[in-house]
């Protein structure tokens, strides 16, 4: 990229990065927070470059696939502002951040290619690669929300509201009505004595007299005059004032004095976005930037708080507007901006738990219903819990309406509900369908068989995106045909822009609104991820290229140079490094970097040609391989050697030689005797993680411990000779019956030890009986009184060493497993009493999903559709699932 002027360049320090956080969630992290001091492993002059603890996975761009993926950022660098960069800030639709003029960031032109361009070099308009579609597409209501009749309407002389540079207009009006500023004031109710001061200049004029002469101000103010706002009147719909009515619904405070006669707005929330957004719609309607001040958590730990406080004027204003339009009802919001309104309300009173529910909290229950009623005015079905205030999305069509048509700011909760949609197979069926009638016209029995599965599988997904309007019908063949020569063909052209589109990973664009030039002096930070997505999201998912310096770290680690975290060079990169220095000793030595460095600076100066250089160059590197080709068999020993070192644990207990990691044919890791075959000594290591050595040793069996990487997973196993030792020494604990062959061989059920340091639940039988079910593999697991009714099986719990974290009540280890693969294939049917696995597929084929979906259904409608079920069945499902 340096041909595009594009380098190592970065991201201010509070430019906000979208990875997943330990829980599971993707949300918005502060770079600088990635950042560990502690973690730097080199500096690179000024640039401090640190591992990122686990390798958090951050939302990337895969450009080979050309879909939306997960990489896990594996390096972060630091460095100072150098004096002749430029910060800027970018504002897109859906968010804004901060890099140096020349990051390199995609847009999507209007061909649909996609380029690397500068961020100095963007204008208002271009594209942005995103991992989301835009938050709101600019979406205009008709009508006029409150007119400037209205308003004014209802402004008195305790409205304390003044019209800015109206006295000498005011005085021509009055003149035209009276003769006389008493008679005036008499006529209006007012003091003569303030109509003098009014036409004297001496103070301005308020609204309420101006509306009696019929003068209309540009702008307003309050009591303090250098506090004046845009007159917004007439006010008609836009995205801005829906938003605004719902943050003052929402995260908003509305005080009211009539006592001291004042109006306190104000805004608050612990997410900077939607701040931001609040000052911006209030800009956008009043011409005025309003106050934000900042406060720590209520306790530690706590995210800090943001609020926005508005001027006397502002408040009187934007209180007059809230009352109007809650007079006439929420349902009078515009239908083409009431997603607006949900989706700004969502954002700070909304929440989708990871059972699938999305729901706004709220104790004005008539809010919640008129919001209810707007949904379903978009065919979205909704339940009001009056005990809990909250208003209920629920059910699988139902949220992907919901996060289809409300636009979601906060991406927590949108990848939340995104999540949960990806768990349900019919959804991501029908994401699939719409992919691939995206680019031609198909068939049922076409689609059936390209994506593999029933043609009533597929006939059930079109129906659906008929009735939601996704999919058009053609029909091929005359209608009075009565040979079966008649083909239906579906199309659609709604994907891109559909939830679907984000489903199946399919990059989305942003518009730039603004570029800026930002004051700013801190260091500023990128992110190393690999070169198959070397990139990564920001706020409001727009996909920045990362830095391309540090890919070299990444190169040494992929080709086993470097280990561990932090890094220290591997037995081989240091054989590589000797035999360089014995056999092509010019390879490492300063004298030629620093010529080649100086070939570099005369071409730049004139001073040689690049052809004089690149076969000066070609001439020393051909020397430079013969030499290396004549020691080729020394230094293939030498390094050899080194490879076995950086596998070696240390001595056979059974014989002279090395125990060494090896891999099986199966691909699996486990410890063997270099001596074999005459050696067939081995010990097992765990099958999750690649292994890597630790220079800890034990002091039992001089063996090096063993650390197994897996991501954030990632454990120390220890030495492989005592966790054998371990298992051999723990008998087995015996729980109950085997379900498998209990009846028929009497095998039971006991808790293993196995010698590679997991444990599960298996048959006293095996290996003729191979039931097992997993177990953790830390902690302590205790063998409790209680009992499951349908196994028979004590219930288990484990507990740990560390005092602050909680027993988990493990439970039946069936049932749980249970539990566990319901959750992994996206339903959790099964766990609910009485539904095996073929009543689950029943149900599913139903159109019942989740346990959701069937806590929804209707008994009597659902008992007719599943075979073999009654509807006091299903009712007692339902009381089960609750």
């Amino acid at each position: 990229m340096e041909d595009l002027g594009i380098g190592t360049k970065c991201l201010t320090e509070d430019t906000e990065v979208l990875h997943r956080n330990e829980e599971g969630d993707i949300e918005r992290v502060e770079i600088q927070q990635l950042f560990d001091e502690s973690e730097v492993l080199l500096a690179d002059g000024d640039t401090d470059i640190a591992t990122t603890t686990d390798g958090p996975a951050t939302l990337s761009y895969d450009e080979t696939t050309d879909t939306v993926t997960e990489r896990e950022q594996t390096l972060i660098s630091e460095r100072p502002l150098e004096d002749d960069e430029q910060v800027y800030e970018i504002t897109t639709r859906s968010g804004s951040f901060s890099v140096t003029g020349e990051h390199p960031v995609y847009v999507r032109d209007e061909t649909g290619a996609l380029t690397i361009t500068r961020a100095d070099k963007l204008q208002p308009g271009d594209r942005l690669l995103s991992t989301r579609r835009a938050i709101s597409a600019e979406a205009v209501g008709e009508g006029c929300a409150v007119s400037w009749e209205t308003f004014v309407g209802n402004c008195d002389s305790d409205s304390k509201l003044y019209g800015v540079d109206c006295n000498e207009q005011f005085e021509t009006a009055r003149k035209a009505i009276a003769d006389s500023q008493g008679a005036f004031a008499e006529r209006v109710g007012a003091h003569r004595p303030a109509i003098t001061r009014y036409e004297n200049d001496d103070k301005d004029v308020p609204l309420w007299l101006l509306d009696a002469v019929d003068i209309r101000p540009e702008q307003l103010h309050g009591l303090n005059y250098d506090q004046a706002i845009d007159n917004p009147f007439p006010l008609y719909w836009s995205p801005a004032l829906a938003r605004l009515i719902a943050n003052a619904k929402g995260d908003g405070s509305v005080f009211v004095s009539d006592e001291e006669n004042t109006v306190d707005i104000r805004y608050h929330n612990t997410d900077k976005r939607l701040i931001d957004r609040f000052v911006s719609d209030i800009e956008t309607l009043f011409g005025v930037e309003p106050r934000v001040s900042t406060r720590a958590g209520r306790e530690a730990g706590h995210a800090q708080r943001y609020q926005v406080q508005l001027s006397a004027a502002t408040g009187r204003v934007l209180l007059t507007i809230i009352e109007a339009i809650t007079d006439s009802g929420l349902e009078s919001i515009p239908e083409p901006l009431q997603p607006i309104y949900v989706g700004a309300l969502f954002d700070d009173e909304g929440h989708i738990d990871r059972d699938r529910k999305a729901f706004i909290s709220n104790t004005d229950h008539q809010l919640l219903e008129q919001v209810g009623s707007i949904l379903e005015t978009h065919d979205i079905d909704t339940r009001l819990s009056r005990g809990q205030h909250k208003l209920y999305v629920r059910g699988r069509r139902n949220l992907e309406r919901f996060l289809d048509i409300v636009p979601v700011s906060a991406d927590k909760k949108f990848y939340r509900g995104l999540a949960g949609l990806r768990q349900y197979d019919t959804t991501v069926r029908k994401a699939e369908v719409l992919a691939e009638i995206s680019q031609t016209s198909l068939t049922t029995f076409e689609l059936a068989d390209r994506l593999d599965v029933s043609v009533q599988q597929i006939r059930k997904s079109i129906q659906e995106l008929r009735e939601d309007g996704y999919v058009e019908k053609h029909i091929e063949g005359s209608n009075r045909s009565h040979d079966g020569n008649r083909t239906f063909r579906y199309t659609t052209d709604s994907y891109s822009d559909s939830i679907y589109a984000t489903i199946m990973g399919e990059p989305a664009t942003t518009p730039v609104t603004d570029i800026s030039e930002r004051a700013y002096d801190g260091p500023v930070y990128d992110l190393t991820i690999d070169e198959q997505a070397p990139n990564f999201a920001v706020e409001g998912g727009v996909v920045v290229h990362n830095s391309t310096r540090h890919h070299t770290i990444e190169k040494l680690y992929d080709r086993g140079y470097l280990e561990n975290d932090p890094p220290r060079p591997t037995m081989l990169a240091k054989a590589v490094v000797e035999a360089a220095e014995e056999f092509a000793d010019q390879v490492v030595s300063e004298e030629m970097t620093a010529q080649l460095e100086a070939d570099m600076e005369a071409i730049a100066a004139g001073e040689k040609g690049y052809d004089e250089v690149t076969a000066e160059s070609r001439r020393l590197l051909e020397s430079v391989f013969d030499d290396l080709t004549d020691s080729r068999e020394e230094i293939g020993s030498q390094i050899q050697k080194s490879l076995k070192a950086d596998k070696t644990l240390g001595p056979c207990p059974e014989c002279d030689d090395d125990l060494l990691i090896r891999t099986s044919r199966q691909g699996s890791y486990f410890i063997g005797c270099d001596g074999y075959p005459d050696c067939e000594y081995t010990l097992p290591l765990p099958s999750t993680g690649k292994p890597l050595l630790l220079d800890e040793t034990c002091e039992e069996h001089d063996l090096r411990e063993v650390k197994l990487l897996a991501g954030r997973k990632t454990f120390v196993h220890g030495c492989p000779q005592c966790q054998a030792d371990a298992a051999d020494a723990e008998d087995d604990r015996v729980i109950g019956t085997c379900p498998d062959c209990g009846e028929e061989h009497d095998g039971e059920l006991a808790i293993k030890q196995l010698r590679n340091g997991s444990r599960l639940v298996g048959c006293t039988r095996y290996p003729d009986c191979e039931y097992s079910l997993p177990l953790p593999r830390r902690g302590d697991i205790e063998i409790t009184d209680g009992r499951c009714e349908e196994h028979d099986l004590p219930e288990l719990v484990v507990t740990y060493d560390d005092d602050d974290r909680e027993p988990w009540e493990l439970g039946c280890p069936i049932c749980n497993y249970r539990e566990y693969q319901a959750r992994q294939n996206g339903s959790a049917l099964e766990a609910i009493d009485g539904i095996g696995e073929k009543t689950a597929e029943k149900l599913q084929t139903a159109g019942i999903e989740d346990v959701a979906g069937l806590k929804d259904a209707n008994p009597d409608e659902l008992a007719e559709e599943v075979d073999g079920v009654g509807a006091d069945t299903v009712r007692d499902w339902q009381a089960d699932a609750d």
